[in-house]
């Protein structure tokens, strides 16, 4: 009685695939060559033994995916509001994977001889002498409520109709009648963490610890929570052939927070993954507040809401649009507001760059290293012998005082204050790439506190004039890049960061890097 989701079979998985390698055809083309695709690449499958379950399992999952695919094909073409209705390749692609996901194999069998596989409910006319339950969680069993109609709750409940309630208590009957008759029974539950909380165990068995009717043992099962990887290799390479011909400033806080994310990223090139997920990821939150400020600098009366629109087409992650995401759009604006009533605040104020890509060779003994960049805008501030630009750089993240002040140039270097100072470093490192006849002041704004200080600190004096410390910083950082250099061109091992400030939880790296967290 229970089928085989048809979302777990390699064939779903393949079909899934070959949509995405249609995704630029018109709409209409879309479901025929995916339909024609999956025919030879179903009569190209290895097969597996015949009348095995495999080969059975496989035939099946075959028919019912050309079933859905061509369900949709027919009524695509039969009904115009309908093509209308879902207008891009996203909206079909969901339709179809969402009803491919409902779609189950069943199987058939002799409950006499064969294995019957059946769902709680028809266990009530049926006695066991020995019981194992899995998962005997809370919202397992039983299982999490959903009210699959239009009927509110409360009037439902008013007029006596089916509600939660009545299918958990339902579902008690069964689970508790399941046992009446039954030798042993094990009942097993995790009380793990995962990403929606801690697990706990059902409803149901607090019941029967607090009963006094039950004869209840308790074993615990530990087991050791961590994944068996092979650290990293001492690695000798030719970084002659590898280096990378331009360093960012990113780039240069990434190496001095973690060598190794460095060398695999920056070296190896591995990239990191993009899932895509539902709320928006922190790097894509920051490109929709820069892009909306850029057009908002170049546009007198701009339409926000139009400029954000444009922000989201501009996206390199092309996944996210903007009508899924109304709560991030309300902050994105309302970021973008505050910034522009801050600066109408200031006496005199004006633009001189925005987006300003940038760039500086540092020789070394082995050659020159070209640092690139793009600075978020370039401004000049006052008038007459005060007038000074300002170096501004936008963080969307939360605002730290410690982040604004450092006391010595070899902290903004040092790998335990690495996480802490690596947007000062970047900073600077900016200013440094500027030609300018008037001073140059380092700034960092923070939408979400506005009002607090901006203007970077060092040794408790906000930096008015970065050619101050200018040949200070550089010399620095020459030695830096350097270092970097040299530690390449050796093949030494690019070590990573102290675990005090190992952030492995958020590392992308962090399997290839082997180490575990104690």
């Amino acid at each position: 009685t229970k089928g085989y989701p048809l979302r777990t079979t390699h064939l779903y998985a393949d079909v899934m695939t070959l949509f995405e390698t249609h995704k630029n055809e018109p709409l209409m083309d879309v479901v025929p060559k995916v339909i024609g695709d999956l025919a030879e690449h179903y009569q190209s499958l290895e097969r597996p033994e015949k009348e095995s379950w495999q080969a059975v399992l496989l035939d099946e999952s075959y028919y019912q995916i050309q079933l859905v695919l061509r369900q949709v094909h027919v009524m695509l073409l039969q009904n115009e509001f309908i093509r209308q209705s879902l207008g891009e390749y996203r909206v079909l692609r969901n339709l179809i994977r969402r009803k491919l996901e409902m779609v189950t194999i069943p199987f058939h069998g002799e409950p006499i001889t064969d294995i019957q596989i059946i769902g709680v409910l028809e266990t009530r006319l049926l006695d066991f002498d020995h019981v194992l339950i899995l998962n005997v969680e809370e919202d397992v069993v039983p299982a999490k409520a959903n009210d699959r109609s239009f009927l509110p709750f409360d009037l439902r409940r008013e007029y006596r109709m089916s509600t939660r309630e009545e299918e958990a208590k339902i579902y008690a009957y069964n689970f508790f009648r399941l046992m009446r008759r039954a030798q042993d029974v094990t009942l097993c539950f995790s009380d793990s963490f995962t990403e929606l909380g801690k697990r706990t165990m059902s409803r149901f068995l607090m019941q029967m610890l607090c009963a006094k009717d039950w004869n209840i043992k308790r074993l615990r099962l530990n087991e050791a929570a961590r994944v068996e990887t092979f650290a990293l290799a001492h690695t000798i390479f030719t970084p002659t052939d590898t280096f990378p011909d331009k360093l960012s400033p990113s780039s240069i806080s990434e190496y001095v927070e973690c060598p190794r994310h460095f060398y695999l990223k920056r070296i190896c090139g591995i990239e990191e993954s993009h899932p895509v997920q539902v709320m928006l990821p922190q790097n894509v939150f920051g490109s929709l507040v820069h892009n909306v400020l850029k057009q908002a600098y170049i546009e007198t009366n701009c339409d926000l809401n139009k400029a954000l629109e444009k922000a989201y087409g501009e996206l390199k992650e092309k996944d996210y649009h903007k009508e899924e995401h109304e709560a991030e759009n309300h902050v994105i604006l309302s970021m973008v507001r505050k910034v522009l009533q801050k600066d109408k605040e200031l006496s005199s104020f004006k633009v001189l760059a925005l987006e300003k890509p940038v760039h500086k060779d540092i020789p070394t003994s082995m050659g020159n290293v070209r640092l690139v960049g793009v600075i978020d805008r370039i401004d000049q501030i006052g008038d007459g012998s005060e007038t000074f630009v300002r170096i501004l750089d936008y963080k969307t993240g939360g605002y730290d005082k410690k982040k604004m002040t450092f006391n010595a140039m070899d902290e903004l270097f040092d790998p335990g204050k690495g996480p802490e100072l690596r947007y000062i470093l970047q900073t600077l490192i900016y200013c440094s790439m500027v030609e300018s006849q008037m001073p140059l002041s380092p700034e960092l704004m923070y939408p979400r506190a506005i009002n607090a200080e901006r203007t970077i600190s060092y040794q408790g004096e906000p930096i008015k004039d970065f050619a101050k410390l200018k040949t200070e910083f550089e010399t620095r950082l020459q030695q830096e890049i350097e270092h970097i250099r040299q530690q390449a061109t050796l093949g030494t091992e690019f070590q990573p960061c102290d675990e005090k400030t190992c952030e492995q939880s958020y590392c992308p790296f962090h399997i290839l890097c082997g180490r575990t967290k104690k």
